[in-house]
């Protein structure tokens, strides 16, 4: 059972509709073992999706709202390390 739909609800009922749904892995911060180049296509991935999502501003918002060490990942076009600080990425 994918558990971001739920996530998203409990976070913020204005999340409902947010186009990662079901992609949830995609958006998730750097693994442990993961190599740097996997992650940045995941995320690079997760932030082309966020492009087109229908509630970006409120996730935006919503991921600005929460403690840092819960905004891990990718959250509104923008991706975090591990501390909920944004991660540069580089422009193409």
């Amino acid at each position: 059972m994918n558990p971001l739909p739920r996530m998203l609800a409990d976070l913020d009922p204005n999340l409902d509709g947010a186009a990662c749904v079901g992609d949830w892995d995609l958006f998730d911060p750097r693994g442990e073992n993961e190599p740097a180049e996997h992650h940045a296509l995941r995320a690079e991935y997760a932030r082309a999706i966020c492009v087109v999502c229908p509630v970006l501003e409120r996730c935006h918002e919503t991921a600005m709202n929460m403690r840092a060490t819960h905004r891990t990942g990718t959250w509104a076009g923008m991706t975090f390390d591990h501390r909920g600080r944004p991660v540069r990425t580089k422009e193409k």
